[in-house]
């Protein structure tokens, strides 16, 4: 029972974070110009074998934040312009940029 709990409560986590930058999204032919530049500028989240990487276009400092389905923060650091490659163990992650958000498979 507890386990089965558990289990809910890390999918509904995993559903809360992969759904949050959903909210603030828009399409580009929607947003004024000021709205599509800043979209341009979001970190890109992207998995090549068992790293994740992300290529941050901006100078500004981005906190990235990796979670295991369990709600547990599995590494956390600060990052910015450039590409910044993390090392996973397989599984299934919530990869979180500040306001974007990714579920990843490594395998």
């Amino acid at each position: 029972m507890i386990k089965t709990k558990r289990i809910l409560l890390a999918l509904a986590l995993a559903f809360t974070l992969a759904a949050a930058p959903s909210a603030y999204a828009e399409s580009p032919a929607d947003a004024p110009a000021a709205d599509v530049e800043n979209a341009a500028a979001e970190p890109v989240i992207k998995v090549s074998g068992q790293q994740v990487v992300i290529d941050i276009p901006d100078e500004a400092d981005h906190q990235i934040v990796v979670y295991a389905l369990t709600g547990q923060i599995v590494k956390s650091l600060e990052a910015s312009y450039g590409t910044t490659v993390i090392e996973l163990a397989a599984g299934y992650y919530i990869v979180k940029v500040d306001r974007t958000a990714k579920r990843v498979v490594i395998r």
